[in-house]
């Protein structure tokens, strides 16, 4: 049976989803920018709550080794998979978005809320700072398919692989501390590619 800290810690994480969706959505910014304050106030109030708090450790070497690697991974991956099957339908959505929501607001919902929601949903709460690699690749899959919207076997393996890589990093390196900014990186650099 879960405790109250747990029930806690999955309120704010469904809570910085729909934070999340909403940065996406075609609607007036005053709504994205008003649940994302929401939930920075319901993680403030929760700040001493292991259940929220145990994955954002203090940076050491190892946090940018592991960026490293895993960026490498990432871009390595990403490059090949572009060469195999061209632009994935999760890539043409956000291009397609770019023209509803500009430039700027697509961009922070990218490269700033989804990584930030992403690891703390995905990794932080999901699989945990003891996860074990059945837990991993399980919610690496869930992962994938929150990307990719339905069964299509490239792209939801590529997702999915992109999710066992962040939950490596987030396993061995510092947590979210390693995990958040190498999803950020990553993002950043498929977003300035996009708008290029």
């Amino acid at each position: 049976m879960m405790g109250m800290d747990r029930w806690k810690a999955l309120a704010i994480g469904f809570a910085a989803l729909a934070a999340q969706i909403l940065w996406l959505a075609p609607i007036d910014i005053g709504w994205p920018i008003g649940a994302t304050l929401g939930v920075a106030y319901m993680m403030w109030l929760e700040r001493r709550n292991p259940e929220v708090t145990s994955s954002f450790q203090k940076p050491t070497k190892q946090t940018f080794y592991y960026i490293m690697i895993g960026l490498t991974v990432l871009l390595v991956s990403g490059w090949m998979l572009s060469l195999v099957s061209g632009p994935m339908a999760n890539q043409e959505a956000l291009e397609g978005s770019m023209k509803t929501l500009g430039s700027v607001r697509l961009g922070l919902a990218v490269v700033v809320v989804a990584p930030l929601v992403e690891e703390y949903v995905f990794r932080h709460l999901l699989v945990g700072p003891m996860g074990t690699m059945t837990r991993l690749i399980a919610v690496s899959l869930l992962f994938g398919y929150e990307h990719v919207g339905q069964l299509s076997l490239v792209p939801l393996t590529y997702y999915s692989a992109m999710g066992v890589v962040l939950g490596i990093c987030y396993l061995r390196g510092d947590k979210l501390t390693t995990s958040i900014p190498l999803h950020m990186i990553y993002n950043a650099i498929g977003f300035g590619l996009m708008v290029m």
